[in-house]
């Protein structure tokens, strides 16, 4: 029950600490190097490491101490045991300052900040606990683990936490999102696999060296090997967007944080932090050098795309941002909010050029014109200034590629056409059953097509304003009649709706998304339904088409915090749709999937594929591929 003290150049024993009477779990130095710090079956001991004498014993837990650890200022020792709890001692009075409880099984692990603020802590119930050292309230549980976390470290930044569990895995944490960012283990012939994806398998080499017969992974080094660490929103993901040159994808979501990511990969490139409240709306610039993010905190920031530094925070609204949107030229950005105003903002500086009233309700959306003259407001007055349509709510407008017309959708069930020159309304377009809250021109500026709240997606033609093909498959959601004896009252809840329509960029097929979780994509001269892409674990937020021609890339933002790129390939009648990533491991329906083309499925995961209603038979097993390129599904997707 001694504790040997070795001298690091000669390798040379020094000491002996003696003093323990029971196994020793965990020995750690303080900052300083000056004392020692060791957790056993029945105590734990500081040392000083100079005279090699035990200074203090502390005791307190009802079991064995695993692990201890100072505080990067050395004042406060952490200590986690059989007891299934965490305790913060003072170095200087051996007094318990806080006791942290919520594992469910012994604490094997544990380690503070490197700014002190927090602790982490990895326990025998598989999960990893973040607490907070002021209050010592634990603030977030990560879980991924399939057995004990023996091991815990933050990196130099504190930005990661790397967690090694007897599971065989070693796993990357962001610790301020909740999954794994990626799990290393040993399989055949000294390689280490990562997973990223249940879809995916990327190999590297680990660095030639063992340590205390464990090997060792040099993270840049696969991060070349093309390794993808994905971090996911904590929260719904409520709008998506690509860059200009459809080579990046933006996420605003509920849990506060914008995130852009690699549209070929997936990979996420960069988290942007700062608001305090949800995202409602982001946009890039029109040369993609900048981006802004819109949020309920009422303020906009204005991001460098490049090095993910915020430029600007706009200030100015006193009410929820609900839109936002660059002019032509990138040098000024337009904003409206739920308190019936806009502001024009100049870009360079951050500064509020105009505030611009008249709108009696909220302002919903806000556009501008492809010359940069004119701005386009749509507002629940009814109005679309300085175009008036009605007294129904305006919920979303939209220019024409040509920029002579405008299109806007409204509560009153109509679409209708406005001259940008005049004023005029050139067309009403009636049939929706519902509110129509989504507009939308097709790339040759011929057609229009809007959604409603009735499931439906219509396109109309511009010239002669009927309507060409009615798309009937969403399935929307019902109202709910709820009797509260309580109150003696019937209570008629009407569950949100929603319906999102939007061309692709060649204006062959479009694809819309409702709250039945689903996405549907449509062949415009037939008005045949071509593709589903079901069975997510929420309701559709946004889609967005990647504006590149060649390949007709789709994105969706979900209720079920999930960022998605889906590929739809046109075959002539046929049409596929390939995930080529996903920001989560939410799982998605396989029946009727394709597993014809897939690399490097191993036997257990075919079987599992083809127990849930995948066919076909993978291509060449024992080939790993770095990425999704072959994978496709029929009519309905994984």
């Amino acid at each position: 029950y001694d504790i040997s003290v070795y001298e690091t150049s000669s390798r040379e024993k020094i000491g002996t600490l003696e003093g323990h009477n029971g196994a020793i779990m965990s020995v750690v130095y303080s900052p300083d190097g000056n004392l020692i710090a060791s957790g056993s079956s029945e105590s734990t001991l500081r040392w000083d490491v100079e005279t090699r004498k035990c200074i203090r014993t502390i005791t307190g837990h009802s079991g064995y101490v695993y692990c201890v650890a100072y505080s990067p200022r050395g004042d406060m020792i952490a200590s986690g045991g059989d007891d299934k709890t965490v305790r913060l001692w003072s170095v200087e009075t051996g007094e318990c300052q806080h006791t942290l409880t919520g594992h469910t099984g012994p604490v094997c692990s544990a380690m503070y900040s490197p700014k002190g603020n927090h602790i982490v802590t990895g326990s025998g119930d598989m999960t990893i606990r973040l607490w907070d050292t002021e209050t010592g309230v634990c603030f977030q549980t990560l879980s991924g683990h399939t057995d004990n976390v023996s091991s815990i470290v933050y990196s130099l930044q504190g930005d990661m936490v790397a967690s090694g569990s007897e599971d065989k895995t070693i796993c990357l944490w962001d610790v301020e999102q909740e999954p794994a960012a990626a799990s290393y283990q040993d399989i055949a012939e000294g390689l280490a696999v990562s997973r990223i994806q249940p879809e995916e398998i990327y190999l590297f080499p680990p660095i030639k060296t063992t340590l205390c017969g464990y090997g060792m992974w040099n993270l840049d080094y696969a991060i070349t090997y093309s390794l993808v660490i994905r971090w996911r929103h904590s929260s719904k993901v409520l709008r998506v967007t690509y860059s200009p040159n459809g080579c990046q994808v933006a996420s605003g979501s509920d849990d506060r944080t914008t995130q852009l990511w690699n549209a070929e990969t997936g990979a996420c490139r960069r988290t942007l932090r700062g608001h305090s409240d949800s995202i409602w709306s982001i946009v890039y610039s029109s040369q993609g050098d900048l981006f802004a993010s819109a949020s309920r905190d009422r303020t906009i920031r204005l991001w460098d795309v490049e090095t993910g530094i915020c430029r600007h925070i706009l200030t100015g609204h006193n009410g929820n941002i609900l839109d936002a949107a660059f002019s032509p030229r990138g040098d000024q950005l337009a904003s409206c909010d739920d308190n019936e105003t806009l502001r024009l903002w100049d870009v360079r500086t951050g500064a509020c050029l105009y505030v611009l009233t008249g709108h009696m309700k909220l302002v919903f959306k806000v556009k501008y014109s492809l010359n940069g003259n004119q701005i386009l407001s749509g507002s629940f007055d009814g109005t679309v200034r300085t175009l008036t349509g009605g007294e129904s709510k305006i919920r979303c407008v939209a220019y024409s590629p040509q920029g002579d017309m405008v299109a806007s959708a409204s509560d009153d069930k109509t679409v209708r056409l406005w001259d940008t020159e005049t004023g005029a309304c050139r067309h009403v377009f009636t049939g929706h059953t519902d509110i129509v809250n989504f507009v939308t021109y097709s790339p040759k500026g011929d057609q229009v097509a809007s959604g409603c709240f009735d499931g439906t997606v219509r396109l109309w033609d511009v010239e002669t304003g009927t309507c060409c093909h009615i798309f009937d498959g969403h399935t929307p959601l019902k109202s709910s009649v709820v009797w509260t004896p309580s109150l003696n009252a019937i209570f008629i809840i009407y569950p949100p709706k929603s319906s999102l329509v939007a061309y692709s960029p060649n204006g062959s097929i479009v694809a819309s998304g409702c709250d039945d979780c689903t996405v549907r994509i449509w062949d415009v001269a037939s008005g045949q339904c071509r593709a589903v892409i079901q069975d997510f674990q929420g309701k559709i937020n946004d889609i967005a088409w990647s504006p590149t021609s060649d390949v007709n890339y789709l994105v969706t933002g979900c209720e079920d915090r999930s960022v998605r790129q889906w590929q739809v390939i046109e075959d002539g009648d046929q049409c596929r749709v390939r995930l080529c990533w996903s920001s989560t491991n939410e799982e998605l329906e396989v029946k009727d999937a394709s597993i014809q083309d897939v690399r490097g499925l191993c036997q257990l995961n075919e079987e599992l594929l083809k127990q849930r209603g995948a066919g076909g038979e993978p291509y060449n097993r024992l080939r790993i591929s770095r990425n999704l390129g072959d994978r496709s599904w029929r009519n309905s997707t994984e």
